[in-house]
């Protein structure tokens, strides 16, 4: 099931489930001050009655689920179902001719997410699977798609991007990285474990220096917690884990 979460946000859609999350929560998340211009999708993992059992009403149609009991998944694209994707994409304008568009703008054309690399007013010819000069393709957050190959320094991954590559996931270690995963600027992406079947106990982080990352698994309270985001400083059980089976 496929969450929407912001600060405020409600719809006129009674199937859809937003899980509010503060604003310091988003800024830790997206990493970025600017907030209220992104877009933040979550997996929801909760059986349905357990959700029913906690929703709460919104100033709309949509309902409310209250951050401490959201159980949330980290999903790669291929795991999201065409029904999820769609749900996602809705969250974003449609492309449109004859529109002013600033660097980094987000639109949607033909089912496909793309990012605004160059200022420009949009033509008819110059839609953004054609013009690789004005537009770049995009996953949304939480959300990790195949490598791509860049065609220059305006569309290049950045260190922190992650793809998926023959069968694996990478995080890329260099900025401007133009190569493939298999060549240079690329490290593979492997969840923390420990020797064994042991797991650290989950320790509160006092920072962004010791903070948890995606994938990285910890015990708490006779239960092992993964990691579903990047930078968690939070408690497992109250955000940003979904419970893990060894």
């Amino acid at each position: 099931m496929v969450g929407y979460a912001t600060v405020g946000y409600y719809s006129s859609d009674p199937d859809e489930v937003v899980v509010e999350l503060t604003e310091e929560q988003i800024k830790q998340i997206v990493g970025t001050e600017d907030w209220q211009d992104i877009y933040h999708t979550l997996f929801l993992e909760n059986e349905d009655a357990e959700i029913g059992e906690n929703l709460l009403p919104s100033l709309g149609d949509s309902k409310i689920l209250p951050t401490e009991v959201a159980n949330t998944q980290f999903r790669l694209l291929d795991d999201i179902s065409e029904e999820e994707l769609a749900f996602i994409m809705s969250k974003f304008p449609s492309f449109e001719i004859g529109k002013s568009y600033l660097v980094n703008e987000k639109v949607v054309f033909r089912s496909k997410l793309y990012k605004v690399i160059q200022a420009h007013t949009s033509q008819s010819d110059w839609t953004p699977d054609q013009v690789p000069a004005l537009f770049v393709e995009v996953m949304p957050d939480g959300v990790i798609g195949p490598w791509r190959q860049p065609l220059g320094a305006h569309d290049a991954y950045k260190a922190g991007d992650k793809v998926y590559f023959n069968g694996h996931v990478y995080v890329c270690k260099v900025d401007n990285n133009i190569w493939s995963p298999d060549n240079y600027g690329w490290e593979l992406f492997e969840e923390e474990e420990p020797g064994g079947d042991e797991y650290p106990d989950w320790v509160q982080p006092t920072g962004s220096h010791d903070a948890y990352q995606v994938r990285a698994i910890v015990t708490h309270n006779g239960q092992l917690w993964i990691s579903t985001i990047d930078n968690n400083v939070w408690e497992p059980g109250i955000y940003g884990w979904s419970t893990f089976e060894a």
